[in-house]
């Protein structure tokens, strides 16, 4: 649970006080649970599924790539597919972004990443690939155990089927099938078409089981 803001005061005056208290520092600094707001954080639960939907500003970007890296850290997954509109995104927002997962990440657990290779490594051997949405092939064939599929709103269209439906370039049950265990995604508010497209996300979400959603406006 975040921290209240006397616990959090205490904090600051514990290593005001005492410069050397890493300790006290490193709870503050390391434990992402201690300040994230409580609808950044995953939802409790054995879901599947966790649809955060929510607006520019919220902090999706910190939410998924601290998932990943507790997935990475702790030994829960051991091979994470990253993906995003293009391969652009998924480098310069989920990896080398502000609230990346190289940002993030303490020295002592830091992956090294591999561009040439679309490739992140954890000490402990656990392994992201990147992906982008207009290249779905290439998910054709390896396995994971967990993903953080971003900006769901923004991937391709390839078309409608004949009930109307829009296709996606890479179907849920692409991503189901080459998953073993649990996706992330994240889908940002624009304007009419996302909108329509966000809401076709959150409605195939819901109506799958083991799903969780996370529905907030930008603070």
């Amino acid at each position: 649970m975040p921290l209240a803001p006397d616990e959090a005061a205490q904090l600051v005056a514990q290593i005001d006080a005492d410069p050397m208290s890493t300790r006290a520092a490193r709870t503050m600094l390391g434990g992402w649970h201690h300040w994230a707001r409580p609808s950044q954080l995953p939802p409790a639960g054995a879901w599947r599924i966790w649809l955060l939907l929510a607006g520019r500003g919220f902090g999706k970007t910190r939410s998924g790539a601290e998932w990943v890296r507790a997935q990475a850290e702790s030994g829960a997954a051991r091979r994470i597919a990253l993906v995003a509109p293009t391969a652009r995104d998924a480098r310069l927002v989920m990896v080398e972004g502000e609230s990346g997962l190289l940002a993030i990440a303490p020295d002592a657990a830091r992956p090294v990443f591999e561009p040439s290779k679309r490739l992140l490594t954890w000490p402990n051997g656990a392994i992201a690939t990147l992906y982008s949405a207009d290249e779905p092939d290439r998910l054709r064939g390896p396995q994971f155990d967990a993903a953080w599929c971003d900006e769901l709103a923004a991937w391709p269209i390839l078309g409608e089927d004949q009930g109307g439906k829009q296709i996606t370039a890479w179907s849920c049950e692409a991503i189901k099938r080459a998953l073993q265990d649990q996706r992330v995604t994240a889908p940002t508010r624009r304007d009419r078409p996302r909108r329509e497209r966000r809401g076709r996300c959150r409605n195939q979400a819901a109506s799958r089981p083991r799903s969780a959603i996370t529905r907030c406006c930008a603070s």
